[in-house]
């Protein structure tokens, strides 16, 4: 399986040019069948999570609990290889992953102890609330192994979510890597502060004078990124 992503990344390397070599052509066939490996444990991963979601967040019968699942896009796989040159592809953590959209912190801290308690978790778990990735990225990823398979689990606050969902929707509108901390600074500058205040927001703090003057600068050099074609802004 390495030998896939090892010819996947040499492919990126040269140019991304048509795919007509036989060993690129094999490794690409042994990604997709890797893919697709990853179905039913993914499936039973994310019907846990609702189990604990529901028990945790006592939903009533019928309620449908909050959790997502997706496979990694066959496109995202190789363009990652070519992010991280010292990737092995059998070692990706999110090939498979289910996500959980809670009411509030107190809520993904009861789902995460669960997980811990039932489930092999692999590794460490990145509490990305407590230390935030650079672009201001908030969220819990927990790793755990399910038929020989690492499946990634996000739990997110709503917050959390509308800010991630924003962010990836205007990198793709924008056509930039913002998600991977890409892009016109001012627009990387902006996201990192609204995170932030929401996160301040979600813990019932009140911003001081310093950060709204900050985030009224930042906002005005991006209000051009947001606006529709008659010139009307978008937020």
């Amino acid at each position: 399986m390495d030998r896939a992503g090892k010819a996947m990344r040499q492919w990126l390397a040269d140019g991304s040019g048509p795919i007509e070599d036989e060993v690129l052509i094999q490794g690409l066939w042994d990604l997709f069948g890797w893919r697709e490996g990853f179905q039913r444990p993914l499936s039973k991963v994310a019907n846990g999570l609702r189990s604990f979601v529901k028990s945790e967040c006592g939903l009533v019968a019928g309620e449908r609990p909050p959790v997502g699942q997706r496979l990694k896009r066959v496109p995202q796989i190789i363009t990652k290889l070519g992010r991280y040159p010292g990737m092995k592809l059998s070692r990706m953590q999110d090939i498979g992953g289910c996500r959980a959209i809670l009411s509030n912190s107190a809520e993904v801290a009861g789902v995460r102890a669960r997980i811990e308690h039932r489930w092999q978790v692999l590794g460490e778990v990145h509490d990305y609330t407590v230390n935030p990735q650079p672009s201001g990225y908030r969220a819990v990823h927990i790793n755990v192994m399910r038929d020989n398979h690492r499946i990634e689990i996000q739990l997110r606050t709503p917050r959390q979510h509308e800010w991630a969902t924003v962010v990836e929707r205007t990198g793709l509108r924008l056509r930039m890597p913002l998600k991977e901390g890409g892009g016109d600074a001012n627009l990387l500058r902006y996201f990192e502060l609204a995170a932030r205040g929401l996160a301040l927001e979600e813990s019932g703090q009140q911003p001081d004078k310093g950060f709204l003057d900050d985030f009224a600068e930042a906002r005005e050099r991006v209000r051009h990124f947001f606006r529709y074609p008659t010139g009307e802004a978008t937020e």
